[in-house]
């Protein structure tokens, strides 16, 4: 025993710095503090001493001990401290959030309001060993070390004991979604009904793995993530009382790295003060953080805004070359393009951008040089880029195609126009263009290219069928609808206008499946922004079998002709015009009326393309229904 109690005795020494908190203010419990500890910050140079002590991180040395001292968690601080004056304390309480946001040390903050009262005599020494986490009446429990069934039993078997010196004793149990599901199964009688001077503080970072019976016997609070502007203002402050000088912009930096956890951002300041010679430079702190350079990020941005593939491509190789892996490379552009889209639509005086002053006035002068839509692009660019390297054996090729793509941005066209340019050689290329003129009833007429001599000619020329074989889609809706009223010439012409709009339709379809489809129909008129077609005779039925397919030629329609271009069959067994009307191939009309192919085309949703008669032999053995073949 007397061996333990030693051990025990050099552990509390060794540990008292730990709670020393020279660079706080006097408020802090120093009248806690043992002699060894005084002595040690007094100046004396024992080294065993030393050697016990050790270096306490910034994390731990500015640790809350207070509910003021808790950055971001206002709210919950309050209103824990109001049921701690009103006497309405629960019997479970459960923090949630990401780590580093105060859940632990606001659960010890909680269990020293409620232990260490002051009319106890011992309440300094109570206050600071629960700050410590070595209180006998505050067990402080791993949950991913202790999650067993047997743990938890352990726990409800001990819960009955009265505390040692304190009111209440008290569980904090960190991690707790890592218990087992019989462990939790355990304690949920426990801690549904514990007994009057026990209460339970369950922490963690994934609330959604603590099952709903724990939850709703539990006080519920969620610690939000704290804000750049926050930590960074806690980071001055520390940096104050370490009397060390650091650039604004490099606070922010780490502060913008915290993502919102105050623990991750003085750790990261732990290490730049390390590396630093008592100036914390913002040029230092990129390189030791390995951060992208600024002046490479920046080259590769005003080679996209120029347009610039090969200054690109240099530059983003640059940056490789200087030890930034791709998809951090590709990740930081993603971001960089999203300050750029909310600076360019929301000002550069907008909050939702955590830059510096200096950074985001540059930023936004930046930010100018692109379109918001284009920055949207650049966005989705970049997150497709960052999810095919994950299964990508070429993250090289990934990152140069990608970087490639942003510089040549403006060069690509929109996908309708590619594609109808695209198609396969077609009536565009067979036939001697034409260019659309209005008529003077309102109309549409066609007319050759105008004749002139000479060179100009042949420029007219040129630049006529250019305008009509290259880019089909701009010459159709320049399209003026005739009138409703039309004589047999005006008729005609109509018809012809029909034709030329139902080629361009056409031919979006020449290489897919659609073009059986569209090949069933013939165009009977064109007006209004409206274009009439009816079922060809060859079609197998297709009149009956448009209206279940209407959306997919009004697809097809819209995308060869324009926005607000409508569609319309005609049902009436009109003849068409002649030179709008394909001959029939075969197609025996007897044959297409027989019940077994009209049942056929209704169960299938299809249209008869074909129709082969089968061999003599086949016929004799088959009735001619049996053997049809659509």
């Amino acid at each position: 025993m007397a061996k333990k109690s030693t051990v025990q005795k050099s552990s509390d020494t060794s540990s008292a710095p730990n709670t020393d908190h020279a660079h706080q203010s006097p408020s802090s419990d120093a009248m806690s503090k043992e002699p060894a500890s005084d002595a040690l910050f007094a100046g004396v140079t024992d080294a065993h001493t030393h050697s016990t002590a050790g270096y306490t991180v910034l994390a731990r040395r500015y640790r809350s001990k207070h509910f003021d001292e808790l950055i971001g968690q206002e709210t919950i601080s309050r209103t824990l401290q109001n049921a701690i004056a009103m006497n309405r304390i629960a019997h479970a309480y459960l923090f949630c959030g990401t780590r580093g946001v105060g859940k632990t040390s606001m659960a010890r903050v909680l269990a020293r309001a409620l232990n260490a009262s002051t009319d106890l005599t011992q309440s300094a020494a109570i206050a600071s060993s629960i700050l410590r986490g070595e209180d006998m009446d505050v067990i402080e429990i791993d949950g991913a070390s202790n999650r067993g069934v047997d743990d938890a039993r352990d726990l409800i078997s001990k819960a009955g004991i009265l505390p040692a010196r304190s009111p209440y004793k008290i569980y904090i149990i960190d991690e707790v979604h890592m218990l087992t599901t019989p462990a939790f199964n355990a304690l949920l009688k426990t801690m549904e009904e514990p007994p009057p001077h026990v209460k339970f503080i369950l922490c963690t970072t994934e609330a959604h793995k603590v099952p709903a019976t724990i939850q709703s016997r539990c006080q519920r609070f969620d610690f939000k993530p704290i804000a750049t502007a926050r930590i960074a203002e806690h980071l001055r402050r520390v940096l104050a009382q370490e009397k060390l000088q650091a650039d604004d912009a490099a606070i922010h930096l780490v502060a913008k790295l915290g993502n919102g956890s105050m623990r991750d951002a003085l750790s990261l300041l732990d290490r730049l003060i390390a590396a630093s010679s008592g100036n914390i430079s913002n040029k230092m702190a990129q390189e030791v953080l390995g951060l992208p350079d600024a002046g490479l990020v920046a080259a590769v941005t005003t080679a996209v805004s120029g347009g610039d593939a090969k200054a690109g491509l240099e530059s983003a190789a640059a940056l490789l070359e200087s030890g930034c892996p791709v998809e951090q490379a590709l990740e930081f552009f993603a971001a960089r393009w999203r300050d750029f889209l909310v600076l360019r639509t929301c000002g550069k005086d907008t909050e939702l951008v955590d830059l510096s002053p200096d950074a985001k006035n540059l930023a936004a002068d930046q930010a100018q040089q692109f379109e918001p839509h284009e920055l949207v692009h650049f966005v989705a660019v970049c997150e497709a880029a960052i999810r095919a390297l994950r299964g990508s054996g070429a993250p090289r090729t990934i990152f140069d195609a990608t970087i490639a793509r942003l510089c040549l941005h403006r060069e690509f066209q929109r996908i309708d126009i590619a594609a109808a340019q695209s198609a396969r050689p077609s009536e565009f290329e067979k036939k001697k263009p034409l260019i659309m003129a209005p008529a003077t009833d309102g109309g549409l007429t066609t007319r050759p290219p105008a004749q002139t001599s000479g060179a100009q000619s042949s420029k007219s020329s040129v630049a006529a069928s250019a305008t009509v074989a290259s880019d089909p889609i701009k010459s159709v809706n320049h399209f003026t609808p005739p009138s409703m009223a039309q004589t047999p010439q005006q008729q005609t012409q109509s018809a012809t206008t029909a034709l030329e709009a139902w080629q361009r339709v056409t031919a979006i379809a020449a290489s897919t499946p659609e073009r059986v489809l569209a090949e069933s129909f013939v165009p009977i008129s064109v007006g209004e922004r409206q274009l009439t077609l009816r079922a060809s005779e060859n079609a197998g039925g297709a009149a009956n079998y448009a209206a279940r397919k209407s959306e997919m030629l009004q697809s097809m329609v819209t995308r060869a002709l324009g926005p607000g271009w409508k569609l319309q069959f005609e049902t009436q067994a009109k003849a068409p015009p002649p030179q709008t009307i394909a001959p029939m191939h075969g197609l025996d009309k007897d044959l297409m009326q027989m019940p077994i192919i009209q049942a056929a085309m209704e169960a299938f949703d299809a249209i008869v393309v074909k129709v082969e008669r089968p061999a003599a032999q086949l016929v004799h053995e088959h009735p001619p229904s049996d053997v049809a073949q659509a």
